[in-house]
């Protein structure tokens, strides 16, 4: 018996033992967790903190936004109210100035018109002023009675032979159709001018 009940307690001793070390390792990882779990703690109040700072400024930054949005409505309708008058305005003196352009270019194409009429006016009054000094001189190189026969010969009267002699040549003609057509492209210069500016 007692052989059994030291054996017993032998055993009971190494359970014991082997109970104690589980007890010191268990009270170590209890130690080691609390450890964690207060500086968990301290971690979560210092982020629960910055959390409520951020949510303060956003607060803040949001109400800011609000005002800065009104702010700047505002302003921007200030400017569109200055630009829709503006833009008036410029309509205003754009129409003005392309009545003032129509009306230069209706002046400009007057003018150009009166100065072609005004030059063709002039060149046939000079061409006829050339006619009329050759039949003159005509007419003095020949006598009456000469103009007279040369008409009695031809069977017509003397003043359809001066129309006879006032024949212009070839050469004049020519000259007179380039001078036209030259007065021709100088209205087109003028025209394209015009509608180019």
């Amino acid at each position: 018996q007692v052989k059994a009940l030291a054996e017993d307690c032998s055993n009971k001793k190494t359970c014991i033992d082997s109970l104690k070390q589980r007890l010191n390792v268990a009270t170590k990882e209890k130690s080691h967790y609390e450890q964690m779990y207060h500086k968990t703690k301290d971690e979560l109040e210092k982020k629960e903190l910055k959390l409520n700072n951020l949510e303060s400024k956003m607060i803040e930054t949001e109400y800011a936004m609000t005002e800065l949005e009104a702010t700047a409505s505002q302003q921007l309708q200030g400017l569109a109210k200055q630009t829709g008058q503006a833009l008036e305005t410029v309509q205003k003196k754009l129409l003005l100035t392309n009545d003032k352009v129509e009306e230069f270019m209706t002046f400009v194409k007057a003018l150009t018109r009166e100065l072609q009429q005004s030059v063709q006016e002039l060149r046939t009054k000079i061409k006829q002023a050339k006619k009329m000094e050759e039949v003159r001189a005509c007419k003095k190189g020949l006598s009456q009675e000469s103009v007279q026969l040369a008409a009695s010969i031809l069977n017509v009267s003397t003043t359809d032979l001066e129309e006879i002699l006032e024949v212009e040549d070839d050469e004049e003609t020519t000259k007179t159709k380039k001078e036209f057509e030259k007065d021709k492209e100088w209205l087109q210069y003028i025209q394209k001018l015009l509608e180019a500016q």
